[in-house]
């Protein structure tokens, strides 16, 4: 999945993401652009390598605060977030060269 987001992001496959997204979505030209440009978006975009945001998850804590869905003091992230097989995801596709 991450190499297919790298793959995404490359701005030198471009073209070739369009046309998929024409073939395999039925996109007209124009819509499969705007869908390209849309990868980059920083608030609805893919982010680099797949990685997630550990801020977001905080955002999410907070609004459930304020819906009184959890108490304060907000639980730690890591409560909810492990990283650890994204890191090892990451280790490998950096040991196998890609």
């Amino acid at each position: 999945m991450i190499m297919t987001i790298d793959w995404m992001l490359d701005a030198r496959n471009e073209a070739e993401l369009a046309d998929l997204m024409q073939s395999k979505l039925g996109r007209n030209p124009e819509r499969a652009r705007r869908d390209y440009r849309r990868l980059f978006e920083p608030r609805a975009g893919l982010t680099s390598r797949g990685a997630f945001h550990p801020e977001s998850l905080k955002t999410v804590l907070e609004m459930r605060r304020k819906l009184a869905l959890i108490g304060q003091p907000l639980p730690p992230l890591k409560k909810y977030f492990d990283d650890s097989f994204y890191r090892e995801a990451i280790s490998a596709i950096s040991k196998s060269g890609s």
